[in-house]
């Protein structure tokens, strides 16, 4: 995936969590997806990434409200490289000097941060 382009990120619909969390609420949950250049569908995880040939489910653009930082994202956006911590959880860098990942706090969540 090194080297490709990001077209656009989308999101299955938000769903509710099973738990409610004491003082917070419950916790929302939505299955993440870059769109790379040619209309190729991945799916992102915290811990996973894999293409994915038919996307079931409608997908919706994921928007600046929805996520911390989104609007900074020029697209298409070169995919620079792919990490894992030592958590196995995945970080994405792409170009403008943008990290991706999947935050699995309080539901999993898109999470884009500046480097």
């Amino acid at each position: 995936m090194i080297g490709k382009k990001i077209s656009r990120i989308l999101h299955t619909k938000w769903h509710k969590g099973d738990d409610i969390l004491e003082g917070i609420g419950t916790p929302f949950y939505t299955d993440t997806y870059l769109e790379l250049e040619g209309k190729e569908y991945v799916e992102f995880n915290h811990d996973l990434i894999q293409p994915v040939d038919k996307v079931k489910e409608r997908l919706f653009e994921y928007k600046e409200k929805e996520v911390q930082g989104y609007g900074n994202i020029k697209f298409p956006a070169k995919i620079i490289d792919i990490e894992k911590d030592e958590y196995n959880e995945i970080f994405i860098h792409i170009e403008g000097k943008i990290e991706l990942s999947i935050n699995n706090s309080y539901g999993y969540h898109l999470h884009v941060l500046e480097t």
